[in-house]
């Protein structure tokens, strides 16, 4: 971690699929809990469920469930955060076909992003099944959906929390890191502050985050 910078890590449930659970049930919050847990334990700084929520207040008040994964990376950055950890969860049952059992299942994605780059450090994708009596009522399948997300959630969360670890070891010492943040500008103001930077002596690298208007 001393070697990554310490990495302040955000946790925001973001749905591609039309098929996955709301953020509210309860299979989803209990995936959430997983993924916070194996990344607490991996030593990683985790911002406060009180910070996560700003995100998602500012989806609501835009009035979209569905963003741009850009946009949720620039709502991150405006929290100071390093990481964006993305995650999904598909689940459902299956069954009984004339057996005794039913099943229970839960796909969980996690998604890794640099907020300062916007670059994808790590896109892992777990099932975990649990398998319940073909006559199971309500609870039994709340409670097999809960169990099969949690256990998706560590195993995705783990190999992603692998993958983080790979992807800065490899990096090489590329000097200091400048995130500089303009708002308000059109776009001709916006082409010459870049037409600036880009040709300003010192920078190895120079990449423009197309994450909002006028941002």
């Amino acid at each position: 971690h001393k070697a990554m910078g310490n990495k302040r890590v955000m946790v925001v449930y973001f749905s591609e699929n039309p098929n996955a659970l709301e953020r509210t049930h309860g299979a989803t919050r209990t995936a959430l809990g997983s993924i916070r847990d194996e990344l607490n334990q991996a030593g990683f700084r985790l911002f406060n469920e009180a910070a996560t929520d700003k995100v998602y207040s500012q989806i609501e008040r835009a009035a979209r469930v569905d963003r741009p994964v850009d946009d949720l990376i620039a709502m991150a950055l405006d929290q100071q955060a390093d990481l964006l950890v993305r995650f999904e969860n598909v689940a459902g049952q299956r069954g009984p076909k004339g057996g005794l059992f039913s099943a229970a299942f839960a796909t969980i994605r996690v998604s890794v992003f640099e907020t300062t780059t916007g670059r994808q450090v790590a896109d892992t994708q777990a099932e975990g099944k649990q398998l319940l009596q073909a006559n199971a009522g309500p609870y039994d399948w709340e409670k097999g959906l809960a169990q099969a997300a949690s256990e998706a959630a560590k195993s995705a969360a783990n190999e992603a929390i692998g993958k983080v670890g790979d992807y800065y070891a490899q990096v090489e010492d590329q000097g200091t890191a400048i995130l500089m943040v303009f708002r308000g500008y059109n776009e001709d103001e916006k082409d010459v502050i870049l037409d600036y930077l880009e040709n300003t002596p010192g920078f190895k690298q120079l990449s423009e985050l197309k994450n909002a208007p006028n941002y």
